[in-house]
């Protein structure tokens, strides 16, 4: 898998959430005067809205995946080398330049290439231990959280059925 498909992945399912979510506005807007019968046909659509979006954040969840595969099986020294190289001479900011050439003098390649390796070490260890809080707060934005335990709905049924 290359880096191209898992970036076309994540766009593709964050084009889908929000696609959907663009959709359920612009129905709660027609739902605010349109006539009964249409009415009706927004509510049946509603399901396969959510669907859609589902579908997104399933999409995106398996990009993110396939990044952590790549990024696992990355050589962290050669990035890190790569960012170390890429480190401009000054830097600007709010007005103030930072020598960031002088902090190259101070901060050996090997030191840097460390760093980087001890910061990727923690933050993927800081979502693995707390993945099932994280996987908890998405599902709280799934429509049918709380309604038979979690349970998916339907396609035809609504949250109120």
């Amino acid at each position: 898998m290359s880096v191209i498909d898992i970036v076309v992945a994540v766009v593709i399912g964050l084009c889908i959430i929000l696609l959907a979510l663009a959709a359920r506005g612009i129905f709660g807007e027609l739902r605010k005067s349109a006539k009964p019968g249409v009415q009706e046909i927004l509510n049946a659509l509603d399901p396969y809205i959510w669907r859609a979006i589902m579908a997104g954040e399933r999409t995106v969840v398996w990009g993110m995946d396939q990044a952590e595969a790549w990024l696992e099986g990355a050589d962290k020294k050669a990035v890190a080398d790569s960012v170390y190289a890429l480190l401009p001479d000054t830097v600007v900011v709010g007005g103030l330049p930072l020598p960031i050439g002088a902090v190259r003098s101070f901060v050996p390649r090997e030191v840097f290439e460390a760093r980087v390796k001890d910061l990727y070490d923690s933050a993927d260890a800081f979502i693995q231990r707390n993945e099932a809080y994280l996987k908890g707060q998405v599902d709280l934005l799934k429509p049918w959280h709380g309604l038979g335990g979690g349970r998916e709905v339907p396609v035809g049924e609504t949250n109120s059925s």
